[in-house]
């Protein structure tokens, strides 16, 4: 029942307790105490109502017509207006930790002149009502799980876990995954499977779906979300795969090698290098040669790969030897008999020949014209020059340097190898003033030189640049004014002033490209001449 309803009912209950109050008065004279029409008792209260609402109005009446206050004892949870019997809400009510109250209300008559008042005491119990207000609780928290990347399909790995719910309103607790953004395809790899759904509880475990792979993937990380329709609650699931031995060994290094013909026998010439697959529980490996087209190599148990004699490059037509190289792991020191514990990889070994040949440049003497407002970093322009050392391997490498120029200029690369494009940049463009410049050809050298062999061969390019004047300086008048005075009379072609200019640049740039003209105020009354007067 509600307040408003109640209140209705109330006051008839209320207006008929008078009435018989008002004859029961006429036909004694003992004062009565007064009694209860509504005590609140067997009265239930949501959960959720807010501290300072109205729940509910005592009332009470005395058949003597004396005046009647109301009370609340045993309890702080609700407070009563003494006069008018308003029953105010005073603490948060929690279903979950206190279902109901019991305590006392009471009702109390003035009787006045002297006598004592009558005081009535009623015990009350109040049902609190519930409401879907807790979300679902995950018990066991944290959820990390380890299984073998080897477990069938179908197997429980995780569980079994349990959710409770304190409340008993809202929907039966439901589970579902969601993938993370760290393992996007873990709702594809493990499903949720109930065991046991109940109200308030929901049991279960969490199922393979799909094979796993350690070397693809060796951490899941899953959300389970437990919902009962108003509330809900997100756990995170770890899960570490662990290695198995299903993986055969794996070659890490290069597989690329080169060796000298003239080298001696039993020089190294490179490793090789693999790693067992399963990196969760590795296994030592060994090597041996499958394939050794004319035996000019071997192999030891740490992959490192020897010359077994002399080579020569001329008998080798392709200019390199492949081999087939095997790697196995060892079981117990010895090697695994089982297919999957063993790989095999081509190794391409070139024979090179010996330093024979000086580097060279495709140009021997370049000319290159530059203006004298070049940037710093701008590259000379049609250089085209290219470092060409026709041996391989170390034997091609060489260094690259610049010689005259005084720092303006610098090189790249610094170092070549084999055929290399040659830039010359400018690297102080300020100290290429045409003006100051005491010479304006500018004589370099670009010198290849054999960076790591005996003979240290080396070539040269001579490349002369030509710095060029630029339109850079402003004319300048020797004087910053001129003050003339002129006769008022002074004939019409009158000389009035002779003013000179000079300009730093060259040439038509230069004193020699200088044009003058008047301006300002009475400039139309007088005339000039383009050359210096």
């Amino acid at each position: 029942m509600d307040v408003m309803s109640q209140d209705q009912s109330n006051m008839k209950i209320l207006l008929a307790a008078i009435c018989i109050g008002f004859i029961s008065g006429t036909l004694g004279q003992a004062n009565q105490p007064p009694r209860f029409i509504e005590d609140m008792d067997g009265f239930s209260v949501a959960e959720n109502t807010a501290v300072g609402t109205r729940v509910y109005r005592l009332v009470g009446v005395d058949t003597d017509r004396d005046p009647i206050t109301y009370g609340i004892e045993g309890t702080t949870v609700f407070r009563v207006d003494p006069t008018m019997g308003d029953v105010v809400l005073s603490e948060p009510l929690d279903r979950e930790a206190q279902s109901s109250l019991t305590f006392y209300v009471t009702l109390e008559d003035l009787v006045g002149s002297g006598n004592p008042n009558n005081l009535v005491r009623h015990q009350v119990t109040v049902q609190i009502r519930d409401v879907n207000d807790n979300a679902p609780l995950f018990h066991g928290t944290p959820y990390v799980a380890r299984v073998s990347e080897d477990t069938p399909v179908g197997s429980v790995v995780f569980g079994p876990f349990n959710i409770t719910d304190r409340d008993v309103q809202g929907a039966t607790l439901g589970v579902t995954c969601q993938p993370t953004q760290e393992s996007p395809d873990a709702c594809t790899v493990f499903r949720v499977e109930a065991l046991r759904q109940e109200s308030g509880l929901w049991q279960g475990n969490l199922v393979l779906l799909s094979g796993l792979d350690y070397e693809g993937e060796r951490l899941y990380q899953l959300q389970l979300t437990a919902s009962d329709a108003a509330q809900q609650s997100v756990v995170v699931v770890s899960i570490h795969v662990d290695d198995a031995q299903d993986t055969p060994p794996m070659f890490t290094s290069s597989l690329i090698g080169r060796v000298d013909e003239d080298v001696p026998p039993g020089t190294s010439v490179m490793r090789v290098e693999a790693r067992d697959g399963d990196e969760g529980a590795p296994r030592e490996l060994s090597y041996a040669l499958v394939s050794n087209p004319g035996d000019y190599f071997s192999i030891d148990d740490s992959g490192l790969i020897l010359t077994t004699k002399a080579i020569n490059r001329e008998d080798i037509v392709s200019g390199s030897v492949m081999l087939t190289v095997k790697a196995t792991e060892l079981v117990g020191g010895q090697q695994s008999p089982d297919d999957a514990a063993s790989s095999e990889a081509e190794v391409v070994i070139s024979v090179t020949d010996v330093n024979d040949v000086a580097p060279y440049f495709n140009r021997d003497v370049i000319n290159v014209t530059i203006g004298e407002d070049i940037r710093d970093g701008t590259p000379l322009p049609d250089l085209d020059l290219v470092a060409k050392d026709e041996d391989t391997g170390i034997n091609s490498v060489f260094d690259i340097v610049l010689e005259g120029g005084d720092g303006i200029f610098s090189v790249t690369p610094r170092i070549g190898t084999g055929a290399t494009s040659v830039s010359v940049r400018v690297e102080n463009a300020s100290r290429l003033d045409f003006e100051t410049l005491e010479d304006r050809v500018i004589v370099l050298q670009v010198v290849a030189t054999e960076r790591s062999t005996p003979q240290r061969f080396s070539a040269s390019a001579l490349l002369r640049v030509t710095v060029v004047d630029r339109n850079d300086n402003s004319p300048e008048f020797a004087e910053k004014s001129f003050e003339v005075y002129l006769p008022e009379n002074s004939p019409s072609g009158s000389t009035v002033l002779v003013a000179a200019a000079t300009d730093a640049d060259s040439r038509s740039f230069g004193t020699e490209g200088i044009m003058y003209r008047l301006y300002g105020n009475g400039a139309s009354r007088y005339g000039g001449h383009s050359n210096a007067r």
